[in-house]
């Protein structure tokens, strides 16, 4: 595996059952398949229907990542490590989405980005308190063109 789970390491403290899970994978499972520029294209809508929004995302296990999304629920198995996986990505598509209206201040609207991301980790929490946690955390980058 890449760099994901060292940059999510440096970010958050993380529990021992984590683990790096292949990006690659998840988009096999999605049907998402890259275009003739090694592109992943992801589609999105707004809750109501309205308006929708495609992203550009390359998969890059090496790349010195920036940030980090994280996902978070309560009950775990492999359906929802699924869905948890399904919220990173549409967090990003959130974020590209009000970038785009110019929601975000020091970002530019009118140019194209494209989104590099890691692996995904996942991490399980057997903590005191009633209840498991189980996240998903997914680094990437913006690449502004």
């Amino acid at each position: 595996m890449g760099k994901s789970l060292d940059f999510v390491k440096e970010k958050e403290a993380l529990r021992e059952a984590s683990f790096e899970y292949e990006t690659r994978k998840v988009f096999e499972y999605f049907h998402i398949r890259k275009n003739e520029e090694d592109l992943f294209h992801l589609k999105f809508e707004t809750k109501d229907g309205k308006e929708k929004v495609e992203i550009e995302v390359k998969y890059d296990p090496e790349a010195e990542f920036e940030e980090l999304n994280c996902a978070t629920c309560s009950s775990g198995d492999l359906h929802r490590y699924i869905d948890l996986m399904r919220r990173n990505l549409e967090d990003i598509g959130s974020r590209e989405y009000c970038r785009r209206k110019g929601w975000i201040e020091g970002e530019p609207a009118g140019k194209k980005v494209v989104y590099v991301i890691g692996d995904f980790i996942w991490t399980t929490d057997h903590g005191s308190s009633f209840g498991t946690q189980y996240e998903t955390y997914l680094p990437f980058k913006r690449e502004i063109q």
